[in-house]
């Protein structure tokens, strides 16, 4: 059984459905924190399709997703962006605001009606603790709720679950991790990727895939071992009928 984690304080505010929505954020903004990844424009970010999000939270479809994730842009406590390196690719960002971090942070003074989406201060709230709400009822039938948590270990332990199910990569993920890896050409080669190991439903020889990364790292290192070497001489260039008429003469 899932077990899916919101903040009560936060859950007073804006309801459960869209608490549950950004403890998600959270989530993943912290680690993009912490990796000092996506950060732009004064706020770390995250990104995903609205299908994407909703496969780690099955009870609900794309479209219910993605109608909370606009209340919450229209509200005040997120920001949307694309900052994509490719034109064509449209996949949203998310960033929390000012006003979502006030809801945590009890020294600060925040006026939540009046806040937007100022800069956050982010930094300060590492050593944040709030009480959470667990979703899933217990066998006595009464909610679980547990407080002062502390988050590195609730991280980490979320972490490890959810790296023990695989999750198949967006091409976005793909396209920056091939470009990460320094591969001349990161979108063809994400495409190539994805396009095969869709073919064969993600697997891995006869088992499933259980880390993409390493993965493409050994896609990367096959392209390296069959990239066919160059021909130093064609019978037909320019260069080659040129050596051939001056040995001839």
């Amino acid at each position: 059984m899932k077990v899916k984690i919101f903040l009560d304080e936060v859950a007073v505010q804006v309801g459960v459905e869209k608490a549950i929505i950004l403890q998600m954020l959270d989530y993943y903004i912290d680690l993009n924190r912490k990796n000092e990844r996506n950060f732009h424009n004064g706020h770390y970010w995250t990104y995903n399709s609205a299908k994407a999000w909703a496969q780690l939270l099955p009870f609900w479809n794309a479209r219910k997703v993605a109608k909370l994730l606009r209340e919450l842009e229209a509200d005040g406590y997120i920001i949307t962006d694309q900052l994509n390196k490719a034109e064509w690719d449209r996949t949203k960002w998310y960033a929390l605001t000012e006003r979502y971090y006030c809801i945590l942070d009890d020294t600060k003074k925040c006026n939540i009606e009046g806040t937007q989406s100022g800069q956050s201060n982010i930094h300060n709230l590492d050593n944040r603790m709030s009480k959470k709400c667990n979703i899933d009822s217990t066998q006595s039938g009464h909610s679980s709720i547990n407080t002062v948590i502390d988050n590195s270990k609730e991280r980490s332990s979320k972490a490890a679950r959810v790296s023990k199910k695989f999750v198949k990569p967006t091409f976005s993920q793909l396209k920056d991790y091939f470009f990460e890896k320094n591969h001349p050409e990161p979108e063809t080669a994400a495409k190539m990727f994805l396009n095969y190991y869709e073919s064969v439903d993600w697997h891995v020889g006869k088992k499933r895939m259980k880390d993409w990364r390493a993965a493409v790292r050994n896609w990367i290192l096959r392209e390296k071992d069959y990239k066919p070497k160059k021909k130093t001489d064609d019978l037909f260039s320019e260069e080659a009928i040129r050596n051939r008429l001056e040995n001839w003469w």
